[in-house]
C-alpha cells in the first residue's frame, strides 16, 4: 500500500501547471487564466503571463469545474532513474478531465497515456516519442538521424493540436543532445533506437509522466497490445496528418509468422527479419501504418493491469497490403543498453 500511495502522490503533485514555453520566469496559460490555471475552455487562445501561479492554490480550492484534488507529500527518499522506472511509470489514466467531445475506440482520453511525445523541428511537426525519464525521450533513430539537437523541440502533455476541446495545457523542452544506437542501420532499421536528452527535466504530473521499459529479454509475443500516438487518417503515404490522438489494439504476432509475411511481398523470400525488430498488426483495419514514425507500443502488465511497458517503437510496415504486420524496435532487446545511457 504505501508502494502505491507514493506513486499516487507523484504523478497527482503539480497535476495543473502552466507550461514552459515563455522565457522565465513567464509561463504560457489560457488566455486570461493566468491565476486560474485549472480553467480552460475551448477555443482560447494562450497568454504569455508571470502570474501563473499566484492564486493557484486558492482557485484549486475553490473551483467547481473540476473535482477537488488533495495533495500528499509522502516522507520517501528521491527516487533514482532506475527507481522512477520501476515503481513510478506506465500508468494510463481515465477521463480525468471529464471530457464531453464524443470518443471513439480509436481515440484515448486526454492525458489518458500521459508518456506521448509529439516532436517537433524548426516548428514542425515530424513524429512520436515516449517519454522514459524526466529528462529523457525515445523515439526511432531513422526520425532525427539527420536532425540537429538544437532545432528539436519536445512536447509532452498535448492531445489535441487545434485545442477543440478541454486539454491539459502541454510543456515543451528543447533538446540537448541526440543519441542514436551506435549500430544502427538505416537500410535494414536494425537498432533502431534513439534518445533525446533534454535541457531541462519536465515536472512529472498526471498528465506528464513516464513510461515502464520492459525487462532484458522479455517476450511480448502473442499479447494485444496497444499503439498510440498522432497519425495518419488512412493507409496512404500522402494522407494528411492527424492533430488528434489515436489508439490501436494489435496482436503481437511471433517472428515466425511476421517473416513469412514480409516475404511475399516486395521483401522477397531471401528476406530475414533482424533480430531486433518485433511485429505487431496485420488485421484489417487495424496497422501501424495508420500511425507516424516513433509511436509508441506497449503492454499491459501481466500483475498490474493499469501499468504498461513499453515494447516497442514503429519502425516500418508495407502500408499497401493486408495481413501484413507493421515491424517495432524490440526494446526488450536494448534494456541493458536504456538503462546504461540514462
Amino acid at each position: 500500500m504505501p508502494r502505491y500511495w507514493a506513486l499516487g502522490a507523484l504523478l497527482l503533485g503539480c497535476i495543473i501547471s502552466a507550461v514552459d514555453l515563455c522565457e522565465p520566469p513567464n509561463r504560457w496559460v489560457l488566455k486570461g487564466r493566468c491565476a486560474n490555471i485549472l480553467g480552460h475552455f475551448a477555443n482560447e487562445l494562450y497568454d504569455c503571463c508571470g502570474d501563473a501561479y499566484s492564486n493557484a492554490n486558492t482557485y484549486l480550492s475553490t473551483t467547481t469545474s473540476q473535482p477537488p484534488y488533495k495533495f500528499f507529500i509522502p516522507t520517501v527518499p528521491t527516487p533514482s532513474t532506475k527507481q522512477l522506472l520501476n515503481e513510478y511509470c506506465g500508468c494510463e489514466n481515465g477521463n480525468l478531465l471529464n471530457f464531453s467531445m464524443r470518443m471513439t475506440e480509436k481515440h484515448p482520453w486526454p492525458a489518458q497515456y500521459p508518456w506521448l511525445i509529439a516532436l517537433f523541428s524548426n516548428g514542425t511537426y515530424f513524429g512520436v516519442a515516449s517519454l522514459v525519464a524526466p529528462g529523457t525521450v525515445l523515439t526511432a533513430a531513422h526520425l532525427v538521424m539527420n536532425k540537429n539537437a538544437d532545432d528539436i523541440v519536445v512536447r509532452a502533455g498535448d492531445f489535441d493540436f487545434l485545442l477543440r476541446g478541454v486539454q491539459f495545457p502541454p510543456d515543451e523542452r528543447r533538446v540537448s543532445r541526440i543519441r542514436i544506437h551506435e549500430n544502427f542501420q538505416y537500410q535494414t532499421v536494425e537498432n533502431n533506437v534513439a534518445l533525446l536528452y533534454l535541457k531541462s527535466p519536465f515536472k512529472l504530473r498526471k498528465h506528464i509522466a513516464p513510461i515502464c521499459l520492459p525487462a532484458q529479454g522479455k517476450s511480448f509475443e502473442q499479447k494485444r497490445c496497444i499503439i498510440a500516438g498522432w497519425g495518419k487518417r488512412a493507409v496512404h503515404p500522402y494522407t494528411q496528418f492527424l492533430d488528434i490522438q489515436i489508439k490501436m489494439d494489435v496482436p503481437i504476432v511471433t517472428r515466425t509468422f511476421c517473416q513469412n509475411q514480409l516475404r511475399q511481398t516486395r521483401l522477397r523470400m531471401d528476406y530475414n527479419l533482424p533480430d531486433s525488430l518485433i511485429c505487431a498488426g496485420g488485421e484489417k483495419a487495424k496497422d501501424a501504418c495508420f500511425f507516424d514514425g516513433g509511436s509508441a507500443l506497449f503492454c499491459r502488465q501481466e500483475n498490474v493491469p493499469f501499468r504498461y511497458d513499453l515494447a516497442g517503437v514503429f519502425s516500418f510496415g508495407l502500408c499497401e497490403l493486408e495481413n501484413v504486420p507493421s515491424t517495432f524496435t524490440n526494446l526488450a532487446m536494448f534494456g541493458d543498453w536504456l538503462y546504461q545511457h540514462l
